[in-house]
């Protein structure tokens, strides 16, 4: 393998470890046999970090055929190895097996993302520019392909269809229900986000919504259908990838040959199907129906942050907006939680938050480790369990309760955590709202010893769980 590929392969292969967030001995063994076996070192793993997804696949996409045949192997192996391949874990298989089988209709896209993000377990159609042969094929054969990716756990979005759901609403159901759920809108701009709901077009959502408002850019040449794999943090910078599929007017074979594909890759685990009722006259606060609401909604530069003072007598936690300032009534143990949330969520290696879910000796070890580390900083006592769900589930349920009650009424949502689709919790802030006071003068998160401090002990714990790769 040439020396140009092998962080690239590496980044694959990383990926594939952390997939299922969970990571287990036999998965470390496995992975410490593959850096032998193909030559990759510390320094490959290291610049493995710097490198998106995109990127690495494209890298590989340009080697020999032997190494695009080694790299499907192993990550078939490794995500295999615990007998229970989940469904992050085949996606991402699918993901490299459809690229470096066609790399014309298949590619995978990396793009910054933000407060708003799409889940998992969307397929959304983008075009350029208006194919109204495509467009009606999808609007006659919706259904059919809607069912065919259900089948696969798959929410398929047509675009023109959410509008026309908005569409068949009453105006002033519509205007009261958004004002309820976005109370910091005027009315001016209660109408607007209507008027925009309404009247959406895929080519509208991609360039004024995903690329303007959002900052979101998909480089879609050709109408393609957009695959959420997950979630990665690329130099402090978080990512959503996907795998792009580009379609034509068989769009129904091909999506038929892709989830054929996808069921191949077998034993993800349960499909959980959501029944989405969009009847005339509700109002979906759900899936699609709430990820487009909360895009139209989001407000880009926000002026609220939170300053984190470890060593005050109390409140710890300080939300300001402008002039007012929304203390959050925590304990030690909460807030050094809070913080720990918020580390994982803007510091994380694949940038999806924390997770505690099907923990293994090696995770709680790290996550016991990272929270330890904080929570010295708050008290010198021993840290309480987090791994264990009795004391932690009880401190992010009084988290949530005190955030959504401390009076803060725009923004309110980013600084509470919440729980993603694979259970990962997740506080949606950016690093630039995040402050912390030290020596008595106030620094960004980006330059403090809190994240030095969690950062050691984030390295600490790796070197323990690659100790035999050299």
């Amino acid at each position: 393998m040439k020396e140009i590929v092998k962080p690239s392969y590496a980044r694959f292969v990383l990926e594939m470890l952390k997939a299922d967030k969970v990571v287990d001995e036999q998965e470390v063994e496995m992975l410490n046999k593959l850096c032998g076996k193909r030559g990759l070192e510390r320094k490959h793993l290291v610049e493995a970090q710097s490198l998106t997804l995109s990127e690495a696949h494209k890298h590989i996409a340009e080697s020999c055929a032997a190494d695009k045949k080694n790299l499907i192997s192993d990550i078939d192996k490794m995500s295999i190895i615990d007998n229970n391949r989940s469904r992050e874990e085949a996606l991402l298989l699918l993901a490299v097996k459809m690229c470096l089988a066609d790399e014309k209709k298949y590619s995978i896209v990396s793009v910054p993302s933000g407060a708003v993000d799409f889940a998992q377990s969307q397929v959304v159609y983008l075009e350029n520019g208006l194919d109204k042969r495509l467009n009606a094929v999808i609007k006659e054969r919706g259904r059919e392909l809607s069912n065919a990716l259900r089948v696969a756990g798959f929410e398929f979005i047509h675009i023109p269809a959410i509008a026309q759901h908005y569409a068949s609403a009453r105006s002033e159901f519509l205007k009261t229900m958004v004002a309820y759920m976005s109370p910091t809108l005027g009315d001016g701009e209660i109408d607007r986000v209507i008027e925009m709901l309404r009247t959406m077009t895929t080519q509208y959502f991609k360039t004024e919504i995903l690329e303007s408002r959002l900052g979101f850019n998909f480089p879609v040449s050709k109408p393609s259908l957009l695959i959420k794999l997950g979630r990665s943090a690329v130099n402090g910078v978080r990512h959503s990838d996907f795998l792009q599929m580009r379609v034509t007017h068989n769009i129904v074979d091909e999506v038929n040959a892709l989830v054929d594909a996808f069921e191949e890759c077998g034993n993800h685990g349960p499909v959980q199907i959501k029944n989405v009722k969009d009847e005339k006259g509700t109002f979906v606060y759900d899936g699609f129906y709430k990820t487009i609401f909360d895009m139209v909604t989001y407000r880009r530069g926000s002026r609220s942050r939170i300053v984190i003072n470890p060593l005050a007598r109390n409140h710890r936690l300080v939300i300001e907006s402008g002039e007012k300032r929304y203390p959050l009534e925590l304990g030690f143990g909460e807030s050094a939680l809070y913080v720990y949330l918020l580390c994982e969520s803007l510091l994380s290696a694949d940038g999806s938050g924390a997770n505690f879910r099907n923990l293994g000796n090696q995770s709680c070890k790290q996550i016991k480790a990272r929270y330890g580390a904080i929570y010295e900083k708050f008290i010198q006592r021993d840290a309480p369990d987090i791994t264990s769900h009795k004391i932690r589930n009880p401190m992010i349920s009084r988290i949530k309760r005190v955030v959504k009650e401390c009076g803060l009424s725009d923004d309110k949502a980013l600084f509470c955590p919440h729980a993603d689709e694979n259970r990962a919790f997740q506080i949606a802030v950016e690093m630039s709202q995040v402050q912390v006071v030290e020596d008595g003068q106030i620094v960004a998160f980006e330059n403090s010893d809190l994240r030095k401090v969690y950062e050691r002990a984030k390295q600490k714990a790796g070197k323990e769980c690659f100790k035999s790769v050299k």
